[in-house]
């Protein structure tokens, strides 16, 4: 299998490039370096007032490819030692490119870095991040500016205790496996039914006690079941609401890796992508890694009553 990996040529890309061949190196995958030059894109803005001879293209590509390998020869030779490694130029932005690529049966993960476009395109549009998130099929791996994502000690696995959210802990444990990290799982309960309504008595300590032992039996039985008894991860339950339990979680426990659900969704809602996944994608520093439900569905929790925001 492949891991593929976007680059501009930036600094920035460099620290996805060089997360991309650590992880290619532990499970024994080709790495693939895919570059996009979104200027010279045909339906780049500029092309509607100009004509350009048929062989332009070729000319563009074929100097790119040629900066391209010297950049990383420069720069990653000691990254790449017994790697295959495959670099590609196409014309197109960064965001299509990428997961067009990532449809082929061969991928199977996509790194990008979190750089955005224009302040305004990206207000409109999303970063090439937040766009490949939203559209890919294969798990994506956001690395962050400044960031070294090549050794991953410790890793956060938010759950909401739906069926969405067993992909990303089946995943999280696989991560942990490969790079020998400690595995911490989060699940945000939603508050008790005394607490969501004015007009009922506020619940009691003892009250609040049951359930979290409850919540935490749930937590305890959800992660069992999908990992299996001899799991080995630490569980953490919180009340608090699952966007700011996830970043203050990760900041507690130093979290090198954040892997969440996307949910899988379609249509408006996928468009939007308006879930707490979007959130810390948008606000984290640490490294995210996206997985999309093998099965769409309903998102059901096992926590009653359920909040809006859920976990993921």
């Amino acid at each position: 299998m492949t891991v593929l990996v976007g680059t501009d040529l930036s600094e920035s890309s460099g620290f996805a490039v060089r997360a991309a061949a650590a992880v290619a190196s532990l499970t024994g995958d080709n790495l693939e370096i895919l570059y996009a030059l979104e200027s010279a894109d045909s339906d780049a803005f500029w092309r509607r007032f100009v004509s350009t001879p048929w062989e332009e293209p070729k000319a563009l590509k074929k100097a790119a490819k040629k900066r391209l390998d010297e950049r990383l020869d420069a720069e990653f030779a000691d990254d790449f030692e017994g790697l295959t490694v495959r670099t590609d130029v196409v014309l197109d932005r960064a965001d299509d490119a990428l997961t067009h690529r990532a449809e082929s049966d061969d991928i199977e993960l996509l790194v990008v870095g979190k750089t955005g476009r224009a302040a305004l395109t990206q207000a409109l549009l999303g970063s090439t991040a937040e766009n490949v998130v939203r559209s890919a099929e294969v798990p994506v791996w956001v690395i962050p500016p400044d960031v070294d994502a090549s050794d991953i000690r410790h890793i956060l696995a938010p759950v909401d205790l739906s069926q969405a959210s067993r992909s990303n802990l089946k995943e999280s444990a696989e991560w942990a496996r490969v790079f020998d990290a400690e595995l911490t799982v989060l699940h945000s309960l939603s508050p008790p039914p005394s607490s969501l309504n004015p007009g009922e008595i506020e619940a009691t300590s003892g009250d609040l006690d049951h359930y979290r032992f409850e919540g935490r039996q749930r937590l305890e039985e959800f992660v069992a079941s999908t990992l299996g008894p001899q799991h080995g991860a630490e569980l953490k339950l919180t009340l608090e609401a699952p966007f700011s339990a996830i970043l203050e979680t990760a900041d507690d426990i130093d979290a090198d890796l954040l892997v969440m659900s996307t949910h899988g969704r379609s249509g408006l809602s996928r468009l939007l992508m308006g879930s707490t996944t979007a959130k810390v994608l948008r606000r984290t520093e640490r490294p995210l890694l996206t997985v999309r439900p093998q099965e769409d569905g309903p998102l059901e929790s096992a926590d009653t009553p359920a909040r809006e925001e859920t976990t993921q």
